[in-house]
């Protein structure tokens, strides 16, 4: 999945770029806000990454 903290939910893109996106085991969505621990999570694989990107 994505490390981008701003990423949706259930798929790897930043809401100004998603749209209407497929995902297997959602389906078609729209961007959803991911969860606080998602966030968290994936502010620390970045930062364990050793970069923002």
């Amino acid at each position: 999945m994505s490390n981008n903290p701003a990423a949706c939910r259930y798929c790897p893109h930043e809401r100004r770029e998603h749209m209407q996106r497929w995902t297997k085991g959602v389906g078609w969505h729209q961007w959803t806000q991911p969860t606080q621990e998602q966030i968290k999570t994936r502010m620390l694989a970045r930062h364990a990454a050793g970069g923002t990107r």
